[in-house]
Parts: structure tokens; C-alpha cells; sequence
């Protein structure tokens, strides 16, 4: 049973190993899920426009990236990798997910946000992304968050570590993912989770039984015991229907 069930989840996705960016000295990534994010925290966006976290999640589960705008490296290989991850995930952007960038730089105003949008993400991303930015707002969301920077030797350069963390509508982190490669069917199963099942189709729950989020990895993994326990289940409600039915003609005859 354990072998045909590891045939059939391998069958449907291959797991996926993410490459992981090992940070500078006194910065991290610090995985807190269930971690509650102040909905109210004040940002403007790239636009100029005052909004809230939760006015840019907009009911829905999210994506966030936390950097900023003049960053030469990590940043615009992160949102590169995680637009393409959304796209080939097949999500439907402003409907299925919103999409958020958020810096921690106070020297980051709108124009700087809307020049680093235009220059890191794909014409074709850049309508599904909002890019934020307010001194004390970013850093209380990266302290909620444990996303820990610190200023490089570089006066204009800030080290932190690569990644990206799913929240649900109700600005509560789901997961995390560390590195800057995600796996769009990763991705899709986190915001899934993360919705509470208002996104994702009948195959990503069945997926998601066959797959669990290692929070050491930052990815999911084959889980052949949720695969065989469904397995069994079935198996009893037919046999159970398949008794009550031959007592049934039994007793009719």
C-alpha cells in the first residue's frame, strides 16, 4: 500500500528542492507561522497612495517580499523568481493572490519604489504587485515577521536574507520560503492553504494529501501516511456500502 501510494503522489508532482541563500553574519529569515501581522500598519504605495496592509491584501492570501528598492542583488532576483512562480502556478493575479514589496529602507519614497518595480519585475508581473514602503510600518512588519536586516558596510547597501512569506487574507503567516527559487506547484499549494481552500482546484486538495510543508526546507514533501490513511477511509466506506447492500438483497430475497 505504501508503495502504491508513494507511485501515485510521485505520478501526479515531483517534489522540489529549493536552493537556500545563506545570509551575512546577524541577519536572518526567522520562521514564525502563525505569527499575526498588524493588519493596521500605514504604508504608501508606489503610486503615493496611503493604504493599510490589509486595504493591499485585499481579502485575499498574499505573497511578501521584504527588501528595498536599490537593491542590486537579492531583491530583484527574489521578485523575478517569484512572479515567474506565480505565473506558471497559474494563479489569476487580483483575484487568487495579491502580490506585495515591502521596504524596509526610510530612505525608499515612491518614486524610488516605482523605479525599482519597473526595473525587477516583467511589464507583464508588474500589474499583479504592489510596492510598499514607511520606515516604522516596514520595520514593525519585520520584526512581526522575523525578517532581520542590519545596514552593510556599504552605507547604501542593507544585508538581509532572500525569501518570500504567504499570509492569509487575515494578514496571519502561513509559510515561509527561503532562497530565491520557488516552485510554482509549492507556491500554488501554499496559497491554497493559506485561503482556507478559496483557491486551488479538487486536485490541489488531493495534492495536498500527499504532500506536507517541511518548515526546515521551506518546501513540500512527499507524505505517503496522509496518502494511505485517505486510502483506507475509502476503502472502508466501500466495503461498508458493499455489506449494507448484500444484507439488503439478502433480506429481500
Amino acid at each position: 500500500m505504501k508503495r502504491l501510494a508513494a507511485i501515485a503522489c510521485a505520478w501526479i508532482f515531483t517534489a522540489f528542492a529549493h536552493d537556500v541563500t545563506k545570509p551575512a553574519e546577524g541577519v536572518a529569515l526567522d520562521q514564525r507561522p502563525g505569527a499575526k501581522i498588524t493588519p493596521t500598519l500605514a504604508f504608501v504605495d508606489e503610486r503615493n497612495r496611503p493604504t493599510t496592509l490589509s486595504r493591499a491584501l485585499g481579502g485575499r492570501p498574499g505573497i511578501v517580499v521584504l527588501g528595498y528598492a536599490t537593491c542590486q542583488d537579492l531583491c530583484p532576483m527574489t521578485l523575478a523568481a517569484a512572479s515567474r512562480a506565480l505565473r506558471d502556478g497559474g494563479l489569476v493575479p487580483g483575484r487568487d493572490y495579491a502580490a506585495l514589496f515591502v521596504s524596509v529602507d526610510p530612505r525608499d519614497d515612491a518614486a524610488a519604489l516605482a523605479q525599482a518595480k519597473a526595473r525587477d519585475l516583467p511589464a507583464e508581473s508588474q500589474p499583479a504587485w504592489t510596492f510598499l514602503s514607511n520606515a516604522t510600518s516596514a520595520h514593525d512588519l519585520a520584526r512581526e515577521v522575523g525578517f532581520r536586516f542590519r545596514r552593510d558596510d556599504d552605507p547604501d547597501a542593507i544585508a538581509h536574507a532572500a525569501g518570500l512569506l504567504v499570509v492569509t487574507p487575515d494578514a496571519v503567516v502561513s509559510r515561509y520560503f527561503t532562497g530565491v527559487h520557488f516552485d510554482p506547484t509549492d507556491v500554488r499549494l501554499a496559497l491554497s492553504e493559506a485561503a482556507q481552500g478559496r483557491v486551488g482546484s479538487i486536485v490541489d486538495r488531493l495534492v495536498l494529501l500527499c504532500y506536507h510543508f517541511d518548515p526546515a526546507t521551506g518546501r513540500y514533501t512527499l507524505t505517503v501516511i496522509n496518502f494511505e490513511r485517505a486510502a483506507i477511509a475509502v476503502f472502508l466506506v466501500a466495503a461498508a456500502a458493499f455489506a449494507w447492500f448484500r444484507l439488503r438483497r439478502a433480506g429481500a430475497a
